[in-house]
């Protein structure tokens, strides 16, 4: 045995025993040695591995994926369980385009590896992305196909549902386009009444036609655009009607409108300039803290909507520059176990902390009550937000606005 292997092997031998023990910094420091001492092959990939979860149980997810990534990248199969783990933290924390990416590299490392498929299900499947899950079933199903009967019940139970939804979107479809004919399919009411809108995919385009989508929101929309803010980033653009509705109302703004769907990103630049206001309207693609560092502060607004991802987005132990920010912030605990709790919970000494919940809809007082030809179920279709009561949101006032 040569000295490097000697040393590479007492280094991991020493790395390994402080994992067992939970000292993980003397873990990170004796692996991180192998690597630094050159290791190539398998001695690299163990070092890796070792790395990755000790960065993991001591709470430091980015270098774990980093590490993790490289581990996978090199085909290690000794990554996947660590993998899969940082996964699960990462999804908790709001960060599930992080969580999905991650199991993608895993399952490219080991694509005959069956936990990183049902991993994959699982987490879509939580977050309501019903096709996917199922094509992740249906690839456990081919790695293992003694195992697919287990998995039935579920896969059946996801295809009804998605099923359903086709049907409830034909419907609410034709019902959406007796509206905007009647509309001239421009949004009939609300804050940001006037927006020239084409048809959407999901189900709650046509509430937005009508003017009652998320109208919870509409007296604090207000209260933000009587501020006049200079930047305005919408986090989480999907089409594009709060960063166009946005622009329209505040002139002298420029509005940064984010999304990590590139076919949201498209449909926000056309809606834009539809509705003539390309020139103040900046799409962009995904939305990190360091993208958002340059855009808070004094005359900042912060419009939120990123399926959890705001908790980590928006941290001021990051972004200092978010105590003076206001922030108008969906909040999803539906998928983040006390997302709620733990955000704002860092805003309470910098901000007025407005929490929002969600209210009934009544089609009796909306625009749509005067649309001829639509049976009352269809009113009703058209005015929901497809989403339960439960659903909450919060604006965040710098009190330093205030003095």
């Amino acid at each position: 045995m040569s000295d490097p292997e000697a040393n590479f092997k007492m280094l991991l031998s020493l790395a390994s025993d402080a994992l067992k023990s939970e000292r993980w910094d003397d873990s990170v420091r004796f692996a991180a040695g192998v690597i630094q001492a050159g290791a190539n092959g398998d001695y690299l990939s163990i070092a890796l591995e070792v790395l990755g979860w000790a960065h993991l149980n001591a709470d430091r997810p980015d270098a774990a994926r980093s590490v993790l990534s490289e581990a996978l990248r090199m085909r290690s199969p000794g990554a996947i369980a660590p993998a899969i783990e940082l996964s699960k933290k990462l999804f908790a924390n709001g960060r599930s385009g992080d969580a999905f990416d991650l199991l993608a590299q895993a399952h490219h490392c080991a694509p005959g590896d069956i936990s990183v498929p049902l991993q994959l299900a699982e987490l879509h499947q939580r977050c309501g992305g019903y096709p996917d899950a199922v094509k992740w079933l249906e690839c456990a199903n081919s790695i293992n196909p003694e195992s697919a009967p287990a998995r039935s019940h579920v896969l059946s139970s996801l295809r009804a549902t998605i099923s359903r939804n086709d049907a409830l979107r034909n419907s609410i479809s034709a019902v959406g386009q007796t509206i905007a004919n009647a509309s001239g399919h421009r949004v009939m009411s609300g804050p940001f009444a006037g927006i020239t809108l084409s048809s959407g995919h999901d189900f709650a385009w046509v509430a937005t036609l009508v003017g009652c989508y998320e109208k919870e929101l509409h007296s604090t929309i207000e209260h933000a655009i009587a501020m006049r803010p200079t930047r305005i980033v919408n986090v989480g653009c999907s089409g594009g009607y709060y960063a166009v509705g946005f622009a329209r109302r505040v002139p002298g703004a420029t509005v940064f409108a984010f999304d990590i769907e590139a076919s949201a990103r498209a449909s926000c630049v056309e809606l834009a300039s539809v509705n003539g206001v390309g020139d103040r309207v900046v799409v962009e693609g995904a939305c990190t803290p360091e993208v958002l560092t340059p855009l808070i502060g004094s005359g900042s607004l912060i419009f939120c909507d990123c399926e959890g991802y705001e908790l980590h987005l928006l941290d001021p132990a990051i972004l200092p520059g978010l105590d003076k920010t206001a922030i108008i912030v969906e909040l999803h605990d539906v998928w983040v176990p006390r997302l709620a709790e733990r955000l704002l919970a860092r805003f309470l000494a910098t901000h007025k902390v407005h929490r929002i919940g969600a209210i009934p809809r009544d089609w009796r007082i909306e625009p749509v009550a005067h649309i001829p030809g639509l049976t009352d179920q269809e009113r009703v279709f058209a005015v929901s937000d497809w989403r339960d009561l439960s659903m909450s949101w919060a604006y965040l006032e710098p009190r330093q606005v205030e003095e």
